[in-house]
């Protein structure tokens, strides 16, 4: 996210073929990590999406997310 220890928050959604696999909600900057583990067995198209929940009503303008380490296992 733009600014550590923001108030403002995102949604990281993790999509397999159109579906939703996992979200993960109320993410703010400056948050430990979040580990997460989505079973992608089958899955041809797999997108992550970021999402802010009311993007009219941004206090910085921008927002900024990241992941980090991602890894694929098979």
């Amino acid at each position: 996210m733009k600014q550590k220890n923001s108030n403002e928050t995102v949604t990281f959604k993790f999509i397999g073929d159109d579906n939703e696999l996992l979200a993960v909600a109320d993410v703010k900057g400056g948050n430990n990590p979040i580990p997460v583990s989505v079973d992608l067995t089958g899955v041809l198209k797999f997108r992550i999406v970021v999402e802010k929940p009311d993007p009219e009503n941004i206090i910085y303008g921008e927002l900024y997310a990241s992941l980090a380490d991602g890894k694929l296992f098979q």
